[in-house]
């Protein structure tokens, strides 16, 4: 009888552990999703709030269809000649020194001569949030 309710002890244990296993597991992919869902409403809202659209080219001869299709808002600065993208240096790894930005309101190439981290102010649901993003100083080609 000793070892029946052992072994009803040990499942019960066991039992907890796992429903306590499940729940974590189940509260980390929520707040995953959550973050997820946040990152992609701030990065549309920082899209609106920059509505300057820049493609990345590593050299300034042409561009493929690939970089038309999918352009990138960015914060210009355009009398410093600086650009803000949304995201890390690791979501931007397009961008490295030397490769070029084309500005499609004007038709305009810059050179990238510095990249640096940074925050950028986005409001949603009104409040602020700081995002990070790249900065580029580029030069007028």
């Amino acid at each position: 009888m000793k070892k029946i309710e052992d072994l009803a002890e040990k499942l019960k244990k066991v039992g907890i552990n796992v429903a306590t296993k499940v729940k974590e597991t189940y509260n980390t992919a929520k707040e995953s999703m959550d973050k997820n869902f946040l990152n992609d409403s701030l990065k549309r809202r920082f899209n609106l709030e920059n509505p300057y659209k820049f493609i990345v080219m590593t050299d300034n001869s042409k561009t493929n269809l690939v970089n038309e299709l999918l352009p990138r808002n960015a914060k210009r600065y355009i009398e410093d000649e600086i650009f803000v993208f949304f995201g890390t240096l690791e979501d931007n790894d397009d961008i490295k020194l030397g490769n070029y930005i084309k500005d499609i309101s004007d038709n305009s190439f810059y050179e990238v001569l510095e990249l640096a981290p940074v925050k950028v102010s986005v409001t949603y649901e009104n409040k602020e949030y700081e995002v990070d993003g790249v900065a580029v100083n580029g030069r007028l080609v």
